[in-house]
């Protein structure tokens, strides 16, 4: 078992190795896979107070009724996002881990988890507007950027670097947590020359 102070060490010294990084760094099994298999996902326990979003790109479609999701992604074939999972309740890792990143590096860092099948749509080429590390959890995914492509696996660590292209497609069912460390001015220049770039 790996806790929150534990994975929070780890995403803060590869933020603070490959912050000024320009291309992507692929960490293979930077974390134990068994140890993240069982890590709780409890923001897949939805309820009426917390939202699911599908990819229909280049849009979002929310949903609050965990069986409507459930019914439109079968017939819609997108991803499923939770948004915002750092601000669920405190006693939950993903939350902990934010929180401890964001006392260090002084930036805030928001979570979303990713939850894709093989028949899903594949995300299209984009950029996002902030430096993420992504934590593969569950089975695999392939990312393809201008100069390479990764395959995450179960404990590896992906570094993002903010503007880089990239696309993404499941391997196999596939889930894993996004950790996004936003410079507000830089997220603020992003989003008045773009309008369809969401993270992944």
């Amino acid at each position: 078992m790996i806790g929150p102070n534990e994975i929070a060490r780890r995403l803060i010294a590869s933020y603070r190795q490959f912050t000024d990084s320009l291309e992507p760094v692929h960490l293979e099994s930077y974390f134990d896979p068994v140890a993240v298999d069982v890590l709780p996902r409890p923001w897949m326990v939805t309820d009426q107070s917390f939202r699911v979003a599908l990819f229909d790109w280049p849009q979002l479609q929310y949903f609050t009724d965990p069986e409507e999701a459930q019914s439109a992604q079968a017939h819609l074939r997108r991803t499923r996002l939770y948004e915002s999972i750092h601000c669920r309740n405190e006693s939950e890792w993903q939350v902990q881990v934010a929180r401890a990143m964001q006392a260090v590096i002084g930036h805030t860092v928001m979570v979303s988890a990713y939850q894709s099948t093989t028949r899903d749509q594949a995300l299209p080429r984009h950029v996002d507007a902030w430096f993420n590390q992504v934590l593969q959890l569950e089975g695999t995914k392939r990312w393809t950027f201008d100069s390479d492509i990764v395959v995450m696996n179960p404990g590896d660590l992906l570094v993002v670097p903010t503007g880089a292209a990239h696309e993404v497609r499941a391997e196999s069912d596939s889930l894993h947590v996004s950790f996004e460390v936003v410079d507000q001015a830089v997220v603020d220049g992003y989003l008045t020359t773009t309008t369809d770039s969401p993270p992944t």
